[in-house]
């Protein structure tokens, strides 16, 4: 038996409990009272009951009034006025037990749609089947199947809310109620669905089928977690998704789930570096970690390999005081964690001892960087020159000109290392990963004098990663509006997603 015949054994044709759902909740509004008028005596077709009747009182077009055939809340329609755009549509989900095993949970998303375009006396209620889930332990599977060809089904690799693909205009909906009656005795009905609200649910209910300890992480509080693995955000690898245990998921022994449970707001990344730190000698408390956390940001990328030298409290000891030392250069820890990033790819270009503390921690990190970018020799090749202008040519879509600034791609490797030497700073490090693509070197110069440089951004992933000026200056006033008005003309419409390939021409169709 194919995959396919496997999956679909599990349903039986469109149900009554399903037709009733999508008549009495998803187009209740599709209730139409059609008017005519012969011989000055309006008449009213219902489009629920096809029933006519004479109204006691004249119905204005577009007014609500009472079907007294089948009692439905109406809109009164003119027959004569044109119903060019006159469809009724959504996507709806509704879940039902499996016909071969009432432990398995089963889903199925159809198109379905009301057209008054035509004869309204003769509409009925399309049912297009889109998609469909089998929900079992370790084993959910997923086919979708296009608009125009019903007859070939594809399986999705992961189980995905079809939602997505609805954005134009058609509302989607899924029942609760339908998940609370397929639920009952399956596996399932553990997960703790019910303080979740997400999409259609579907992709939890995936989600759920490998990683059961979603009802644990959803019982002791940590429902980020279960948020961050359905939509891609950071969880810093702070939890083991085939733990068995409490201990096992967390990384954590009891002594140290005791503390935990002592605190109710505690964050992904504090959760991660409480984990990182259980093996150092003075090891920092939660509320510790969580301060740390609260005024650094985001800087777990940066502060990994600095961990691996050194331990927590001295990490942070040393970035403070670096930040102190000067304020110039650094407003915060991520801006000493890239500088020193920086430093010891240039230790690393010249083959300096990255075993001696007062190498690998300088006392004072600016200077210590400014003496390595002054050592290191840059060798960039033909082939990087190359390299290099063509980016130019592909990068020109991100020129970008505001209040006396323009900022543009590099045009050689020769002008990246220039621009380093002009600005004392580490760009020119740069040239070989900006020409393979890795990262994107731009630079910022006034209008009024084009070739003196004056700030350099580098452009990564979608966003801007660093921009410093002469001496490692960090950019202010009309240089960081520059920048945040690049981020929003450039960048943010660059992330749009565009439509997946799959996407339905459901508006084109009908």
């Amino acid at each position: 038996m194919s995959k396919f015949n496997e999956h679909k054994a599990h349903f039986g044709p469109i149900s009554e409990d399903v037709m009733d759902y999508v008549t009495n909740e998803v187009l209740l509004r599709s209730r139409y009272l059609f008017t005519q008028t012969s011989a000055r005596i309006q008449f009213a077709y219902c489009t629920h009951c096809n029933q006519r009747h004479k109204p006691e009182i004249p119905l204005k077009h577009n007014s609500k009034a009472v079907c007294p055939k089948c009692n439905s809340t109406c809109t009164v329609k003119k027959s004569h006025v044109g119903r060019k755009y006159m469809v009724d549509k959504a996507f709806v989900v509704y879940y039902q037990k499996s016909i071969l095993d009432p432990t398995i949970m089963t889903a199925m998303g159809l198109y379905v749609q009301r057209d008054y375009r035509g004869d309204f006396k003769k509409v009925e209620t399309l049912y297009r089947p889109s998609c469909s889930y089998v929900f079992q332990m370790g084993r959910s599977s997923m086919f979708y199947t296009g608009y125009y060809n019903q007859e070939h089904w594809y399986e999705n690799k992961n189980i995905i809310s079809e939602y997505s693909l609805y954005k134009n205009g058609t509302p989607c909906y899924y029942s609760r109620e339908s998940i609370r009656k397929a639920i009952e005795g399956t596996p399932f009905q553990y997960s703790s669905w019910e303080q979740y609200d997400e999409q259609d649910m579907t992709k939890f209910f995936g989600l759920y089928s490998k990683y059961p300890c979603i009802e644990y992480l959803t019982k002791m509080g940590y429902k980020y977690f279960v948020h961050a693995k359905l939509y891609g955000a950071k969880t810093y690898g702070a939890i083991k998704w085939s733990g068995k245990s409490v201990e096992q998921i967390l990384k954590l022994n009891k002594q140290d789930l005791r503390e935990l449970r002592q605190h109710d707001d505690i964050d992904a990344l504090t959760l991660r570096l409480y984990q990182i730190t259980r093996k150092d000698n003075n090891r920092p408390s939660l509320k510790e970690i969580r301060s740390f956390v609260k005024r650094a940001g985001d800087c777990f990328e940066g502060l990994k390999p600095m961990l691996k030298l050194q331990n927590f409290r001295r990490c942070v000891a040393y970035m403070d005081k670096q930040i102190k030392k000067n304020p110039r250069s650094f407003r915060m820890a991520t801006d000493v964690l890239t500088m020193w990033k920086d430093y010891i790819s240039d230790c690393k270009n010249l083959g300096l001892d990255l075993k001696r503390s007062n190498i690998v921690f300088p006392s004072n990190l600016h200077k210590a960087h400014q003496d390595t970018i002054k050592q290191v020799e840059i060798k960039v090749s033909l082939e990087a020159e190359r390299k290099i202008k063509e980016r130019s040519e592909i990068l020109e879509k991100l020129k970008f000109s505001y209040n006396g600034f323009v900022v543009r791609a590099a045009k050689s490797a020769k002008e990246i290392i220039d621009e380093g030497k002009a600005l004392s700073h580490c760009v020119g490090n740069y040239a070989s990963d900006h020409a393979d693509g890795k990262t994107n070197i731009l630079m910022i110069r006034k209008v009024a004098d084009p070739e003196t440089p004056f700030y350099t951004m580098e452009v990564k992933d979608g966003r801007v990663v660093q921009t410093y000026g002469y001496d490692n200056f960090l950019p202010t006033g009309d240089v960081l509006e520059l920048i945040d008005r690049f981020k929003l003309e450039k960048l943010a419409k660059a992330r749009k997603k565009t439509p997946q390939n799959r996407a339905k021409e459901t508006e084109a169709a009908v």
